[in-house]
């Protein structure tokens, strides 16, 4: 009798938790979208608003990618969501957990939507990988894009539509720790060696390779190390990466917000949650501006939200040096970017975002 009172007890509690959760997701979409977004969805859907789509262009999408297996065909109908996967090999065991990792969150928040019945009858197609830096076929969805990429939307990536809770909890109780006027006055950074193959040739023209060329040159300024060496092609780069001392030891995310300016570089593509959580860290981003955008950069300006570095990295020193002499105007910059990731970037600020970037993109259906 007790354990089915307790049975009773979680069933009312999860009950509970689900209506709660139901409440807040259609007060959230029923409020006014900040202006960012509708500006990311019309500038993202610019290209095909004209003309529209049929399902033929979609067709021609799945040709173009038909040997990619993380490609994926999404079919909403009567609030009813399906997904095709038309390349069903996977190259090995790490592959398939990657598909599965990505999958997850995506179908969870489409079926999420689709039982409030917020979403429209649709097709879409959807990338899994990381970005797309070139043109299209035909509308396709992606986590990360070259803004100049025609026919290429981006959509909230998967560690976004998981949602950050524990992530969030990890940041807030490091950037409580340290106040912004009591950490430490350098830029740190610690990520892969990414970005491209590393070749004898070019292996210290990489963003990621100059940051950590220049904690060697400027230590009193900048730490930044490579935790981990890959994608290099010839054995000789691991013998000058090492020679210079670039690499360093993984750092917890405490260790980064013990600094007072935090470095946001693009590898393989954009840096996904690392931006989010060094948005509201309570330290002051300095963030290369490169070609590549995620679903929200149209919300993030440079001066208010982060301090802008060039591609290359060329202005970095004289970055973090004006940044040393504008204590004040780094503060404010670090508050307003903890502001809108706290604003702008939740869980159902995510789910908003799809409900509104699928809503306009099923009105340039032609079927």
């Amino acid at each position: 009798m007790r354990t089915y009172n307790i049975l009773i007890c979680l069933f009312l509690l999860l009950f509970s938790s689900l209506n709660a959760q139901s409440k807040k997701l259609q007060s959230k979409i029923q409020t006014p979208a900040p202006s960012w977004m509708m500006e990311q969805i019309k500038k993202d859907l610019s290209c095909i608003k004209e003309k529209g789509f049929s399902k033929n262009d979609l067709t021609a999408v799945l040709e173009q990618f038909k040997n990619d297996p993380h490609v994926l065909f999404f079919e909403i109908v009567n609030n009813k969501v399906r997904c095709k996967r038309f390349c069903k090999t996977f190259q090995n065991a790490s592959d398939e957990r990657f598909f599965y990792e990505r999958y997850a969150p995506i179908s969870k928040a489409l079926r999420c939507l689709a039982s409030h019945k917020m979403l429209p009858d649709l097709c879409f197609i959807l990338t899994l990988q990381d970005s797309i830096s070139f043109d299209t076929a035909a509308p396709i969805m992606t986590f990360a894009k070259n803004k100049n990429a025609k026919n290429v939307i981006a959509f909230p990536d998967f560690e976004a539509v998981r949602g950050y809770h524990l992530l969030n909890r990890e940041i807030n109780t490091a950037s409580s720790k340290y106040p912004f006027d009591h950490k430490i006055e350098k830029a740190f950074w610690r990520g892969a060696s990414t970005g491209g193959v590393y070749t004898e040739a070019n292996w210290n023209t990489f963003p990621r390779a100059i940051a950590s060329l220049a904690s060697r040159s400027h230590p009193d300024l900048v730490d930044a190390k490579l935790s981990d060496f890959v994608q290099i092609q010839d054995a000789i780069v691991y013998k000058h990466m090492r020679k210079k001392r670039l690499k360093g030891a993984h750092a917890s995310k405490d260790e980064h917000i013990q600094h007072k300016y935090l470095l946001d570089i693009d590898g393989n593509s954009c840096a996904y949650s690392r931006l989010y959580w060094i948005l509201l860290s309570n330290s002051t981003c300095l963030k290369q501006v490169t070609s590549d955008e995620q679903w929200y950069y149209a919300g993030l300006k440079p001066g208010v939200h982060y301090i802008p570095l060039k591609e290359d990295l060329s202005d970095l020193i004289d970055k973090i040096t004006w940044a040393k002499s504008h204590p004040a105007e780094c503060e404010q910059i670090a508050k307003n970017a903890t502001g809108f990731a706290e604003n702008n970037l939740g869980y159902f600020d995510v789910l908003k975002y799809i409900y509104l970037l699928l809503n306009e993109y099923a009105k340039l259906q032609k079927f």
